[in-house]
């Protein structure tokens, strides 16, 4: 009986584990034509941007899940989940970067995913840029 509890017990820990927070960080880096005037980030969540010397954008998203398995968070990404589509206004010279797939609802054992994302993005010097999802172009 003794045994059985301790083995109880040590499964409960490691189930507690694996439910617990948790948090993945995506790199993604986009070239960035010399033609775009403004970059539009329709972006939900807490969103810093800093400049730096490079041509390129660069977004680090850091996605943090309360009580999902890594391998479900895992699976989310491989499915495109957090993928990014670039939206290219020539008219306007503007280009919109937008996750669209993240407004899916998931639910993963009865339960809504709540997943809450913060990004970390670099633009070029000098580059014009706003931030928000009043601003989407389609």
């Amino acid at each position: 009986m003794k045994k059985f509890f301790l083995i109880w017990i040590a499964l409960l820990g490691i189930a507690a584990l694996t439910f617990g927070q948790t948090q993945r960080t995506l790199v993604k880096t986009l070239p960035i034509e010399q033609t775009i005037h403004k970059t539009i980030f329709a972006l939900r969540g807490n969103v810093e941007v800093e400049e730096w010397n490079n041509q390129t954008v660069r977004i680090i998203t850091t996605i943090t899940t309360e009580h999902t398995a890594e391998n479900v968070l895992k699976a989310l990404i491989i499915a495109g989940r957090y993928n990014y589509e670039l939206i290219v206004d020539d008219a306007n010279q503007t280009i919109t970067v937008d996750m669209p797939k993240k407004d899916n609802a998931v639910m993963i054992n009865g339960i809504n995913l709540d997943d809450k994302l913060e990004y970390k993005i670099y633009i070029p010097k000098g580059m014009n840029y706003q931030v928000g999802l009043d601003y989407m172009l389609m």
